[in-house]
């Protein structure tokens, strides 16, 4: 149990140790101000165990941990992170919902923003004067992430709180000998009543089997074409997404 400046622990896991003590800033010092936003609380805590924590000092288990996350994450094709039913503390609680996923929410945005703008950005959430040691929606959380990058997030929060699913990935490309790369990216949804299309940045890792580039594609609509400067080599591979920053299945 997170309590102010005390945290009661059943076992001394680095996860869970790590998990609670991120509860000081992301559940004390700011507070969900309903159970419709508790992911501002168990994600951003779930983050910082599963994903930050691993990749600044357990880096042996960062990529365990994050394709653990993710598989858990679309082990199912729906749901939301946004809390739909406030009278049900299972669904309040949801491990794959509110925990897993509302941990991948905060790795995408910091992919999208960018580490400094996101860091400026949650550092603002956190001393925002209206918040601190006092409580916060998701809108406040969009408004200091917006303060921070100039960028209108309506559509991030629209697709990947208040929607379900997560989009699959389908890749083709081609090396020209002008120097040039030519992708074609489109998307097909696992809901796709709730999100048509997913608007996102897609890193797509090219290789020649000794030396490889990420090169990252702003997807804004289905069967999108992109033309890319060769990184100086010829490509012969193409792997979507390796790091797994994005929701994603079956690409």
């Amino acid at each position: 149990m997170e309590h102010q400046t005390n945290s009661f622990i059943v076992n001394t896991g680095t996860n869970l140790m790590t998990h609670e003590l991120g509860h000081q800033w992301f559940g004390d010092k700011v507070t969900c101000g309903s159970w419709q936003d508790i992911w501002l609380n168990e994600g951003f805590a779930q983050w910082l165990a599963d994903m930050f924590y691993t990749e600044k000092i357990d880096s042996a288990n960062y990529k365990s941990n994050v394709k653990a996350d993710l598989l858990y994450v679309v082990s199912q094709p729906g749901g939301t992170v946004w809390v739909d039913d406030t009278t049900n503390s299972n669904r309040i609680f949801d491990t794959r919902l509110t925990y897993d996923k509302g941990a991948f929410l905060v790795r995408m945005l910091r992919w999208t923003l960018g580490d400094s703008i996101f860091f400026n950005g949650i550092n603002s959430y956190l001393t925002d004067p209206k918040l601190t040691y006092g409580f916060a929606r998701t809108a406040d959380l969009q408004r200091n992430l917006h303060k921070a990058s100039g960028q209108n997030l309506n559509y991030f929060f629209k697709q990947w709180f208040y929607g379900q699913g997560y989009p699959s990935f389908t890749v083709k490309w081609k090396d020209s000998s002008n120097h040039k790369l030519y992708f074609t990216v489109t998307q097909k949804t696992s809901m796709p009543s709730s999100v048509k299309f997913f608007k996102v940045l897609l890193p797509v890792r090219v290789s020649n089997g000794k030396k490889s580039a990420i090169i990252t594609l702003q997807c804004t609509h289905n069967n999108q074409g992109f033309i890319v400067e060769n990184p100086g080599f010829v490509t012969k591979t193409v792997v979507i997404d390796p790091d797994n920053y994005i929701i994603s299945k079956n690409n």
